[in-house]
């Protein structure tokens, strides 16, 4: 998998309203939006660079 420059895109179920996602280790809270069954996380504000992990990276749903 390569890093999502401006959107990550997962078909999962519906999150909750007032779901919280942030990249653990960052601690920013991402915008997303969910249509036709696929939850798009906007990943643009992290830059690859700056990110501590090049290995794995792990996304964070509060309250999904």
């Amino acid at each position: 998998m390569e890093w999502p420059d401006n959107e990550l895109e997962l078909t999962v179920p519906k999150p909750a309203d007032g779901t919280k996602i942030s990249l653990l280790g960052d601690g920013n809270h991402l915008d997303w939006s969910y249509k036709n069954g696929k939850l798009a996380i906007d990943t643009s504000i992290l830059k690859f660079s700056q990110v501590a992990s090049k290995e794995a990276w792990v996304f964070k749903l509060e309250n999904f």
